[in-house]
């Protein structure tokens, strides 16, 4: 079974995560990692490239464990997004949640407008 970290992925985070990875020795790999010792460190696909995560299935975890004390080192852990963010980069979190949080409405309200009219399907209102 793998274990697996996520996070706002801002530069310092990055910085964080590399450093201490180069300082234990600990391979970093960008694809899969899987059945190997490395770490793979990957952002989200598509356009959001703000969210990262460390993961591996290592049966010895001490450099994951090491990454992953790095990550916690200063930051906190958003439960509403399941994130851990340096506290440092708090202000650009908050402003990259209330994007993410808008573009999601948006497509929610597109939708539902579609459904509606591939459907044929009539709004609920209070009324009826």
């Amino acid at each position: 079974m793998g274990r697996q970290i996520r996070f706002f992925l801002c530069p310092m985070m990055r910085s964080a995560i590399e450093t201490e990875a180069h300082r234990i020795g600990a391979t970093l790999v960008s694809n899969s990692a899987w059945g190997t010792q490395a770490i793979e460190f990957s952002t989200s696909t598509g356009e959001d490239h703000q969210q990262g995560r460390l993961w591996t299935e290592a049966a010895d975890p001490g450099d994951y464990k090491a990454l992953c004390r790095a990550v916690k080192k200063d930051a906190t852990y958003d439960r509403d997004s399941g994130l851990w963010v340096k506290k440092r980069s708090q202000p650009s979190f908050e402003s990259y949640r209330a994007a993410t949080e808008k573009a999601l409405a948006e497509l929610v309200e597109k939708n539902k407008k579609y459904a509606v009219e591939v459907l044929g399907a009539r709004i609920v209102t209070k009324e009826t």
